[in-house]
């Protein structure tokens, strides 16, 4: 499966290594470049350094085309928001985690 995963704090690590051992393909969208380039080094992943409510980000990323899109970024906001472009684009799947619901 094609899977793209915004966010790559310790969930979205964790997240990318589970699916890859899967045999899943997995593009991480994170503004970091530094924490992207150490996860990369790790998990067998492709990575864009961004903001992953970009639309431009998430089409390169390969939104479109992808099965699964996990949004697991810090902010509640920009997982709900990225992942309504993920669905607009045709992302098949979305999932957004949201850790304060109000």
């Amino acid at each position: 499966m094609d899977i793209v995963i915004s966010g790559g704090g310790k969930v979205g690590e964790t997240i990318a290594r589970e699916l890859t051992a899967e045999d899943n393909n997995v593009v991480m969208i994170e503004q970091k470049a530094t924490r992207l380039e150490n996860i990369i080094n790790k998990i067998d992943i492709t990575g864009i350094a961004g903001d992953g409510s970009d639309y431009e980000n998430l089409v390169e990323a390969g939104v479109e085309n992808c099965d699964i899109f996990i949004a697991v970024t810090a902010g509640d906001e920009v997982n709900i928001i990225s992942s309504m472009i993920a669905k607009k684009l045709g992302a098949k799947h979305t999932i957004a985690r949201v850790r304060k619901p109000k």
